[in-house]
């Protein structure tokens, strides 16, 4: 896409609109997730631990900010960013 979106704001909206209900519960998780990757042509790969593997391994590195709906254990993911 040729413009940038603020797509935080957009996905906290719709989830606003359609999703949320006063009387539930939710809660805020944010979670660093590591993806291994053999080749070295790919924007931001390095080395990241990985508690799987037990150690760094060759990979792409995100976080993730989620709203867990606690009653039905749903998740509504509000941003992901790359760390680089």
């Amino acid at each position: 896409m040729a413009e940038d979106y603020p797509w935080v704001s957009i996905r906290v909206k719709l989830f606003l609109k359609w999703v949320y209900k006063e009387q539930n519960r939710y809660i805020l998780a944010i979670d660093e997730v590591v993806e291994g990757k053999s080749r070295d042509k790919t924007h931001g790969l390095s080395k990241f631990w990985s508690s799987i593997q037990k150690r760094p391994i060759s990979g792409i590195c995100f976080f993730c900010a989620t709203i867990i709906a606690v009653g039905n254990r749903k998740p509504y993911p509000m941003a992901i960013e790359q760390v680089v």
